[in-house]
């Protein structure tokens, strides 16, 4: 697996394994995922969903 292994279309990702993962950033992270970022292209491999993060973590400490 690499950063842009399609996680979705591998099914490494599923609906259940989304929000598992969404709850683990929120714990573990301190960062809610806002709803409008939880899309198909955003959790579409590890690249993404780390530009994500980084993004909400950068709104986070404006």
């Amino acid at each position: 697996m690499t950063e842009t292994t399609p996680l979705l279309e591998w099914g490494i990702l599923n609906s259940l394994n989304t929000a598992t993962l969404i709850g683990y950033v929120r714990e573990e992270l301190g960062t809610a995922i806002p709803l409008s970022k939880v899309t198909a292209t955003t959790f579409r491999d590890v690249r993404s969903i780390s530009a994500m993060l980084y993004e909400a973590g950068e709104a986070a400490s404006a």
